[in-house]
């Protein structure tokens, strides 16, 4: 028995609808794989805004989300800030209570006998993107080396390296 008009039409309707459901898949699919980049995009995006707020919050989001497509940026920022630094703070002994007072620098006898550094927002994220890190920092770093600032907090970043607890033997 052949088939009439309306039972092909029904069948043609069923395949459009098959091909429509897995196109409607394959792109949920594709979007969901593609999410990070695109959010971190927007982020990165907000990076360049003129408010140091905004700046400081999208610094703060890529931290968390370890975009380490962002470190060359934030880096730039960094060296054209002049008010991102690292500071050291040494306790001073004072019986009742506890103060610190500002170094220059890291104390040269034992780095770690500090036990406050302060970091601003820009310098914060850094280094809360962690040690994988690390190499983009000193890659995008390399060609701003001769600025001392920079160089400073470059420095701090990779200081991190010795906070783990198996080279705090050594």
């Amino acid at each position: 028995m052949e088939p009439n008009g309306l039972e092909r039409r029904s069948r043609g309707r069923r395949a459009a609808l098959a091909l429509l459901v897995v196109t409607v898949a394959a792109a949920a699919v594709s979007a969901y794989l593609q999410g990070r980049h695109i959010v971190d995009s927007w982020w990165m995006r907000k990076l360049l805004s003129t408010d140091r707020e905004t700046r400081n919050l999208a610094a703060e989001k890529l931290a968390e989300r370890k975009c380490l497509r962002a470190v060359p940026e934030i880096l730039r920022l960094i060296a054209a800030d002049a008010e991102e630094e690292v500071v050291w703070y040494a306790p001073m002994h004072k019986p009742g209570k506890p103060e610190f007072t500002r170094l220059p620098g890291p104390p040269v006898e034992d780095p770690r006998r500090v036990d406050v550094r302060y970091a601003t927002p820009l310098v914060l994220a850094l280094w809360n993107m962690g040690e994988d890190a690390i190499p983009v920092i000193e890659k995008a770093a390399l060609d701003r080396m001769e600025d001392g600032r920079l160089r400073f907090i470059v420095e701090n970043l990779r200081d991190r390296l010795w906070l783990r607890p198996e080279d705090a033997s050594r």
